[in-house]
């Protein structure tokens, strides 16, 4: 199985991940809507890029009422099915690396590796989100 690393200490926070991601998922250039983000410390000058990793004991599939999270045990990606998720937030609060998030329109917005060909990952210019 194949999944993300972050190497946040060679993030410089340029954004382009966001973009890419957001105009693969959403059809517009909006941070906004990205299944990825980058969480900015400017005092500290740390740059986090917040992307679901697909742990292996996911804590976000544990809390969902309505188990609309389900890890697929042959590729172990946690799959969101957005037909069955109320967008309750319990996941966003229990997932240890605050990888998801809510859109602006209030649903869950999940990472779902870009079918396995993640665009974050072919276009950050760092490295810093890689597969």
């Amino acid at each position: 199985m194949r999944n993300i690393s972050i190497n946040e200490a060679v993030c410089t926070g340029c954004g382009l991940c966001e973009l890419v991601c957001s105009m693969c998922k959403e059809n517009e250039c909006n941070p906004d809507k990205s299944r990825i983000y980058i969480e900015r410390h400017m005092m500290e000058g740390a740059m986090i890029p917040r992307i679901c990793i697909n742990c292996v004991d996911p804590p976000c599939v544990g809390v969902c009422p309505t188990d609309a999270l389900r890890k697929d045990e042959v590729t172990g990606v946690v799959q969101l099915e957005h037909d069955v998720c109320n967008d309750c937030g319990e996941c966003i609060h229990t997932c240890p690396f605050r990888a998801l998030r809510l859109s602006p329109r209030g649903e869950l917005m999940k990472c779902d590796l870009c079918s396995g060909y993640p665009q974050c990952v072919k276009y950050c210019p760092t490295e810093a989100v890689r597969y």
